[in-house]
């Protein structure tokens, strides 16, 4: 599922190409006042708002409905601002298209339907921590990479306990995970309230893993006390 957090979040689709028309279209549960495109044409390069405000999406399809050209896409979550990759960059040949399923992945179709190949499955990994309680700073692990992946967003989800936490959370990747990925410094603020924390990434280039690379989280709680939470890293293997 991809979940846009809040009224402030938007699902976008990139088309890089000039001339090449694209079909796409976009389904879902939306919450009051969200806003889900269900089909848009778009000519050219371009980038299309497939949906608006607090939603989940269960499926997505970007179709090149082009006869002969090429037509390269990517699609992104737009978060307060800061956009996240959370689909592979594919080129699709005329007839091809980039599709997400819930509990599938993002899968290229050729014009005939068939698969043509996994284009990095949308995967995640969940984790739940017992938080410490005042004043600390500390690094929960939370998933060894078995092959080469891209990470797409992290999120911290607290159970809705804990009192007035203040403080940051902060991504970190590598071989001992000591490589602190280019993200903006979320406040943990809202964790006592019960609402999950997006924490995007904003340099693609720092998102890349290597096989035996770890992802964990640096949590600086300042004062006030944090829940336990469930921390949940959305990838795709590249």
């Amino acid at each position: 599922m991809i979940r846009l957090p809040d009224a402030n979040s938007s699902l976008t689709v990139v088309t890089s190409t000039a001339t090449t028309t694209c079909d796409i279209s976009a389904f879902g549960l939306s919450a009051q006042n969200a806003a889900i495109s269900p089909a848009a044409n778009v000519t050219g390069a371009a980038t299309t708002t497939v949906a608006t405000g607090a939603a989940n999406i269960s499926r997505v399809c970007v179709r090149n409905s082009h006869a002969s050209l090429t037509q390269a896409v990517v699609a992104n979550v737009v978060t307060g601002g800061v956009t996240a990759k959370i689909s592979p960059s594919v080129t699709l040949a005329a007839g091809e298209s980039l599709e997400y399923e819930d509990g599938q992945g993002w899968v290229v179709r050729d014009s005939t339907g068939a698969v043509r190949a996994n284009a990095g499955s949308l995967n995640q990994k969940s984790v739940t921590y017992r938080i410490p309680a005042n004043n600390a700073t500390f690094t929960p692990f939370i998933h060894r990479f078995n092959k080469a992946s891209t990470i797409a967003k992290v999120t911290y989800i607290p159970d809705g306990g804990g009192s007035s936490p203040v403080g940051t959370i902060a991504v970190n990747t590598g071989v001992a995970g000591s490589t602190v990925i280019a993200c903006a410094a979320q406040s943990i603020a809202a964790a006592a309230t019960g609402v999950p924390i997006d924490i995007p990434i904003t340099t693609a280039a720092n998102a890349i893993c290597n096989a035996g690379d770890i992802v964990s989280l640096t949590v600086v709680n300042t004062s006030g006390t944090l829940p336990i939470a469930t921390i949940v890293v959305d990838y795709y293997n590249t």
